[in-house]
């Protein structure tokens, strides 16, 4: 197939494209790979809100976890995962009941 390319254009033009073709199949992978893992947060984070609202004893924290669990799933703030990170842990550390 090289060949019959090569043989239509010039061989730096075919380098040039098989550049390209590299570079685009690289960055490719590489968005594949982040959407993978920005779905793996996002079932990470829903099922922590949901349990954590259900049990929660303030719940104008509860609140806040779903908010910033939205604000990450709807709008993409990347800050948010942080947000509900942090309100997770204190929880777990007994701070905030």
């Amino acid at each position: 197939m090289e060949g019959e390319i090569v043989s239509d254009i010039s061989k730096t033009q075919y380098k040039v494209l098989q550049e390209n073709i590299d570079h685009y199949d690289k960055h490719v992978g590489t968005l594949i790979a982040c959407v993978r893992e920005e779905q793996r947060i996002i079932d990470a984070i829903r099922p922590l809100g949901r349990a954590i609202e259900d049990s929660a004893l303030d719940r104008q924290w509860a609140l806040d976890l779903r908010r910033h669990e939205k604000n990450y799933i709807i709008y993409k703030e990347g800050a948010a995962v942080h947000n509900v990170y942090d309100l997770s842990k204190n929880l777990s550390a007994g701070s905030l009941n």
